[in-house]
């Protein structure tokens, strides 16, 4: 024992200390050092319940806030709860920006020079060419989507494979496409178009692409995020075959009051309608 190194010995006894209680430690120490102990040359140590403890602590001082593990917000409530920040933020941005343009004389000044994606990243406005690439996955996945074969193309759909695009669409994720408002109840969408970033069950968030030279108002100037109610509304989308050729594709919006989560788990059900 008197010829062990002290700070030897204090650092084995911290290992110790991490997988054994004190008493163990002491008796292990003394058998390692003993003229009759084992006198292996290396520590027999176990699993740390150190974790364990912490998670004990943590249950307990939850326990004393009165609050419950099944309680505290998923991780899809932290989700929705961020989007409808970042989309308030974005409107006021965009309304403090129609503001200041306003006071400015922005309706009889060019702002092409101006409106630029920086410009309203550093006003914090979402900006159109930002989402671009988003797009472009939306594109390639709804091209493997509804052209899966080589010989498949848009000049070769028939009915009966019309039907079949349309279940496949009526299922299909819609965050990044480019959609068209063809028709609508409030006359002021139509013909607005933008990437959607979000889909909930009665809207679409899309950001669309700002028009400096549009003399119809500042807020078409700016371009930036809009809610669109799908109820009473028609939109379009186009799809590319992987040879470039287009087909047109008409969404009635209130046929379409899902979620996308929901969505995904429906039949579709080829019927008439008489919204159309």
């Amino acid at each position: 024992m008197s010829g062990v190194d002290p700070e030897l010995r204090e650092v084995e006894k911290s290992l110790l200390s991490h997988s054994h209680e004190p008493e163990r430690v002491a008796e292990i120490l003394e058998n390692r050092y003993s003229l009759t102990g084992a006198q292996k040359p290396y520590l027999v140590v176990a699993q740390s319940f150190a974790k364990q403890e912490t998670q004990e602590e943590i249950a307990k001082k939850v326990s004393n806030r009165g609050i419950k593990k099944d309680d505290r917000p998923s991780r899809l409530a932290h989700a929705r709860t961020g989007l409808s920040k970042f989309i308030k933020a974005a409107q006021t941005a965009q309304q403090k920006l129609e503001q200041r343009l306003r006071k400015d004389g922005g309706r009889n000044i060019s702002l092409s020079a101006i409106i630029t994606t920086k410009y309203l990243a550093d006003h914090g406005i979402p900006a159109y060419e930002q989402y671009l690439p988003l797009n472009g996955l939306w594109n390639d996945y709804v091209t493997s989507l509804l052209f899966p074969h080589e010989n498949s193309s848009a000049q070769s759909i028939s009915l009966q494979h019309t039907v079949q695009i349309a279940g496949k669409l009526a299922s299909a994720d819609f965050h990044g496409a480019k959609l068209k408002v063809v028709s609508a109840k409030n006359p002021s969408m139509v013909g607005l178009q933008g990437i959607v970033l979000w889909e909930g069950r009665s809207n679409f968030v899309i950001v669309v692409k700002p028009n400096p030279e549009s003399g119809i108002s500042i807020r078409e100037k700016i371009g930036g995020l809009r809610i669109v109610e799908k109820r009473g509304t028609l939109f379009q989308f186009t799809v590319k075959d992987a040879n470039g050729a287009s087909i047109n594709f008409d969404i009635v919006g209130s046929r379409f009051l899902y979620r996308t989560a929901d969505r995904s788990g429906r039949k579709f059900k080829s019927k008439s309608v008489d919204d159309l």
